[in-house]
């Protein structure tokens, strides 16, 4: 006789990671769909703000306390259970870590991780579904937030080790799940695709504005005719393009654009707001910081088009979310980004500035040409969204709810 997995859905983002929140979110909504004879779910998150930020949309989670400490106590341990002898040493003896303690204390069979985490290194003997996004660290390694503090020997680490012992894999995209399976040579039947979607918000917002609040005071503060770009203050997120492209504006057509910009610093903010400076453009960009979820849409709305001169992908939230609120994208000109943008924004070349200028002279002068591209979008983003992910998912609990029959 069959019965329910008891699957622990663990949610290790904080809210104020942006894109990563939001994507994660949606996956653990995506989650409550499943059948109750299919599966016994418990929500388990690792940030206090997030925890709040779950229990009042009524999520009911569970808080498990992960602190600096415990995470690096997770490595070192990590670091020991390489050495075939004491790993021996550690099963023989059932030296569980705290968190596989957690989850024995629950009777959990499966463990379904919504966002890349090193809490995969605590798992000892529960199996376990991993989700990666990208591997950035591997097609960009040149980039300081995957270079320095050994993040990319952290990360490889991370993937060589969970990624194998996976019972499934979550990637964002056809592209994403070929780098997986040429890199860590995974099986590719183990991979299942689930594309990003945009914020609850703005999805909300996009099928009936009236469902999201009204705006904060913030909105007042936007200038008139912006380009907007919500990323956090990484180098790869390319802040610097769009400054030197509309200093190159000012002078070809003697006229200013104002650049809105939100996201936390993640080291990389006083270097843009530098480079404005010298440029001599600091007074055309408005600097926001972090922006409710709410706030989100109505900034998008008013906005002229997204400017995303990004070079880590392979997919990214931001343009699906102009794309279904009817807003043009200028975006990277990548191939590796293609699939999700290609035919539906006005392509970048991320090494001449002057590539932007153009574009933004398309859109500041051809309502035409904008009317084109939003509907492109608008298109696009109907063929990225309409996928399979919730079948796909439960034909991967039913067969792992088959196959706990021989043991549990």
């Amino acid at each position: 006789m069959k019965r329910p997995i008891n699957l622990a859905i663990v949610f290790d983002e904080e809210h104020a990671s942006g894109g990563a929140f939001q994507q994660t979110l949606t996956a653990a909504l995506q989650c409550k769909s499943l059948h109750p004879e299919l599966v016994n779910t418990i929500l388990i998150t690792t940030y206090p703000q997030t925890y709040k930020y779950l229990l009042e949309r009524g999520l009911q989670p569970l808080f498990y306390r992960v602190n600096t400490c415990h995470r690096q106590l997770s490595r070192l341990r990590h670091a020991l259970l390489r050495s075939p002898f004491l790993c021996h040493v550690f099963a023989r003896l059932n030296l569980y870590s705290r968190f596989q303690k957690y989850l024995l204390s629950y009777k959990i069979d499966l463990v379904y991780f919504l966002s890349p985490t090193e809490m995969q290194l605590d798992i000892d003997c529960t199996n376990y579904i991993s989700t990666v996004w990208d591997l950035c660290h591997l097609d960009q390694p040149e980039f300081p937030e995957v270079r320095l503090r050994n993040e990319h020997l952290l990360r490889q680490r991370l993937y060589e080790w969970i990624l194998p012992r996976s019972f499934a894999v979550i990637a964002d995209s056809a592209v994403g799940k070929e780098n997986i399976v040429n890199q860590y040579r995974i099986n590719p039947s183990r991979i299942t695709l689930s594309p990003f979607c945009p914020s609850v918000a703005v999805a909300s917002f996009a099928n009936d504005p009236l469902s999201v609040p009204e705006p904060s005071n913030l909105i007042a503060r936007l200038p008139d005719s912006y380009i907007f770009y919500p990323a956090q203050f990484w180098a790869h997120k390319n802040h610097t393009y769009i400054l030197r492209a509309l200093d190159l504006y000012n002078k070809r057509y003697l006229k200013k654009i104002p650049l809105v910009l939100c996201g936390t610093d993640k080291g990389n903010l006083d270097f843009v707001k530098q480079t404005a400076s010298d440029l001599g453009i600091l007074d055309q960009v408005l600097f926001l910081g972090f922006v409710s979820d709410t706030d989100m849409p109505y900034i998008y709305k008013k906005s002229k088009a997204l400017v995303m001169p990004t070079y880590f992908g392979l997919t990214n939230l931001p343009p699906l979310e102009a794309f279904c609120l009817g807003i043009p994208v200028l975006y990277s000109d990548l191939p590796y980004l293609h699939e999700q943008v290609s035919g539906a924004s006005l392509p970048l070349d991320l090494n001449d500035p002057n590539s932007l200028v153009e574009a933004l002279h398309l859109v500041y002068t051809s309502s035409s040409a904008v009317s084109e591209l939003v509907e492109s979008g608008i298109k696009k983003y109907k063929l990225l969204t309409s996928n399979s992910f919730e079948s796909d998912f439960t034909r991967i609990l039913t067969d792992f709810q088959s196959k706990l029959m021989s043991w549990a």
